[in-house]
């Protein structure tokens, strides 16, 4: 039986599901004070009124990518091992890469029985829509179109995490409006120096646009 589920790349509305107490554990350097098990604790006082059996405890690690063999990071898996057979574990790495989500895995697989799910945000539209959608403040327009534009125009050697990032952060770099419309988006999709721009064919940037609007239209 498994104890756990590694997320590389936190999936859509997983803490919103029932029976989830999620907590996200800031690193801690070993000459400091750890706190992170009395977190975890507190959380689950907090969100469970009754009886905490059967409840899955959500945890990023995000932050203690590379710091797997340290001292407070084997004494915070011992204690989930101590619980393993109450709780069921969701652990969330956010920008991790191959070798870290695996020397991260092989970590906690000293104590814990788990398996890695991968969560690709470039193969569901949906799923892309979603994370930009946190990532920015698009409205559904707008964030439906920018999907579209990076999973059917943007060349699949750019379809990665890294270019994402780089794409949220030049966006957010226009502070002007607190929400992001589609004629904002295709203002900043047709400046040359934009990285759709740069990416993209003009006639292909034009094209999505379109296409959009009379989807839009035709309602």
């Amino acid at each position: 039986m498994k104890d756990f589920v590694m997320y590389v790349n936190r999936p859509n509305n997983i803490e919103n599901e029932n029976g989830f107490v999620s907590c996200r554990l800031t690193y801690v350097p070993p000459y400091e004070r750890f706190d992170g098990i009395r977190q975890i604790q507190l959380a689950v006082r907090e969100k469970v009124q009754f009886s905490d059996d059967g409840i899955t405890v959500s945890i990023d690690f995000s932050e203690w990518i590379g710091h797997e063999k340290e001292e407070y990071f084997t004494s915070l898996i011992r204690f989930l091992y101590d619980h393993r057979n109450k709780w069921k574990y969701a652990f969330i790495l956010e920008k991790a890469q191959e070798w870290q989500y695996r020397k991260m895995y092989i970590a906690i697989r000293t104590y814990l029985q788990g398996e890695i799910f991968i969560n690709d945000r470039w193969s569901e539209l949906k799923d892309l829509e979603a994370h930009l959608k946190e990532c920015l403040p698009l409205d559904s327009n707008a964030s439906k179109v920018l999907a579209k534009l990076l999973l059917t125009a943007v060349p699949e050697d750019y379809r990665n995490d890294d270019f994402l990032r780089a794409l949220v952060n030049e966006i957010n770099m226009d502070k002007s409006a607190r929400t992001i419309t589609i004629r904002h988006l295709q203002k900043y999709a047709e400046e040359s120096d934009s990285l759709i721009a740069m990416t993209v064919p003009h006639n292909l940037i034009l094209s999505v646009f379109r296409n959009e609007k009379e989807e839009r239209d035709g309602k």
